[in-house]
């Protein structure tokens, strides 16, 4: 809040009162907003869960469901469709975190591989190191492909198609 523009009496009034300057790419003019109230500092709400398409073109992503269905199985409490599948929910959010990671950092990392494999005098073995890592780059390219369109689809459900 600019203080210049604020009376002695008005700022113990609203002594938590902000004023933010927005930017406008397209207006001549600046729009305020005046918070009178500290933005709540509450937990970060949780995502709800949302199985990946892209987690199909992993060969291990079968296994975690099998193993988790199976303990959900074998939970002796409440309904066992439940069980199973919360089971399936906390095991592939877990195994996304820990073993198939974040597909835009993956893609990167390989990318940035494949140049500097590409730089090396070459030899029988950076000419399969760079066989094998444009491979493994296409198959988190194709990974990635899916969870975009699988983005995209979700966003069309949500926004629906507002041209008609």
């Amino acid at each position: 809040m600019d203080r210049a523009l604020a009376t002695p009496e008005w700022i113990s009034l609203f002594p938590l009162a902000k004023l933010y300057h927005l930017s406008s790419s397209v207006l001549d003019h600046a729009p305020i907003v005046l918070r009178m109230l500290p933005k709540p500092r509450g937990r970060k709400q949780k995502k709800p869960f949302r199985f990946e398409s892209m987690w199909l073109k992993d060969q291990r992503c079968e296994q975690v469901v099998i193993d988790a269905w199976h303990r959900g199985l074998i939970s002796a409490e409440g309904n066992v469709m439940q069980n199973c599948l919360e089971q399936c929910r906390s095991s592939l959010e877990d195994w996304n975190k820990k073993v198939f990671g974040h597909v835009g950092k993956k893609v990167a990392e390989l990318q940035n591989k494949v140049e500097w494999l590409e730089l090396q005098p070459s030899s029988t073995e950076i000419n399969q190191a760079l066989r094998s890592t444009r491979f493994e780059l296409n198959s988190w390219l194709d990974k990635e492909d899916a969870m975009w369109r699988q983005r995209s689809r979700l966003n069309w459900f949500q926004a629906r198609d507002r041209n008609t």
